[in-house]
């Protein structure tokens, strides 16, 4: 019975130990949970901040595209803002051109009017003018007289002519005789002269009258066509720079001579404008 109790007594003490032995191991257990829950603790507490900082960062973030969004409705408003002041100024810009080629336009037409009337009146200052061509050159001499011994001479004019001036023009060359000019005070005298030139055929002498170098370019020009028409049987007349035919002035855009009196064939403007507007014109040839 004795050994019995102690047998008892020593499995109850072996009991107890594996118990003692078990909490032991639970509370080293609990020790290490508790770690791990202080550890997972910490890491929440490290993604708490972590997430704060985040957010944090977020609104920093948001705060900036704001600022941005901001800034560009801003820079929006303003590029409208100039697009409106460039659409007023463009507009402003072409009218003032629009104005300012209209008044271009106007110049270079008061231009060509004003080159019109210049020619004209230097048609008329050289009305009473011929040229005489192939006239030996003395030197030295005087040109009136050299002048009146050609005609009479050589187109039998045996009175005396009035002129108001006569001389010789361009550069002095020994190789070849300078015109005359003769400024005529009569216009019969002048017209019985120009009657007189048939009996120079043949020889080298010639009688021109004298005009502007645009009217003489243009005269140049026409001088072909007046002997193709003449050749045709035509009756051409050439005044100036305008090229009569049958008495109308010729057409260059039909192949005989206009039905109509249209644009007369005449000296280009110097400022290359291509107006169709007419010059003055006599609308029959002048007698001479």
């Amino acid at each position: 019975m004795g050994v019995s109790l102690n047998d008892r007594l020593n499995k109850m003490s072996s009991v107890i130990d594996t118990r003692n032995k078990k909490i032991d191991e639970m509370c080293e257990e609990v020790v290490r949970l508790s770690h791990r829950v202080n550890s997972i603790e910490r890491e929440i507490s490290s993604i708490n901040q972590t997430n704060a900082e985040f957010h944090e960062s977020l609104q920093g973030i948001s705060n900036v595209f704001d600022g941005i969004k901001e800034q560009v409705d801003k820079s929006e408003n303003e590029f409208q803002n100039m697009k409106i002041k460039l659409d007023a100024m463009e507009a402003k810009v072409v009218h003032y051109a629009s104005k300012r080629e209209n008044e271009i336009e106007e110049l270079i037409e008061k231009n060509e009017e004003l080159t019109d009337q210049t020619l004209d009146l230097r048609c008329r200052s050289m009305k009473y003018n011929l040229i005489f061509s192939g006239i030996h050159e003395n030197v030295p001499e005087n040109t009136e007289e050299t002048l009146r011994g050609f005609l009479a001479e050589e187109l039998d004019i045996d009175y005396d002519i009035e002129f108001t001036v006569v001389h010789r023009f361009g550069q002095k060359n020994n190789k070849r005789n300078r015109p005359i000019v003769a400024k005529f005070i009569y216009q019969r005298d002048l017209d019985y002269v120009l009657q007189c030139a048939y009996k120079l055929k043949g020889k080298t002498f010639q009688i021109n009258r004298q005009f502007p170098d645009e009217i003489e370019q243009a005269r140049k020009s026409l001088y072909p066509i007046m002997k193709e028409l003449r050749r045709k049987g035509e009756t051409v007349k050439l005044v100036r720079d305008i090229l009569y035919v049958n008495g109308r002035p010729y057409d260059p855009e039909d192949s005989g001579p206009a039905e109509t009196l249209k644009y007369p064939q005449r000296t280009p403007s110097r400022y290359g404008s291509s107006s169709n507007k007419r010059r003055r014109i006599n609308s029959t040839p002048e007698k001479h």
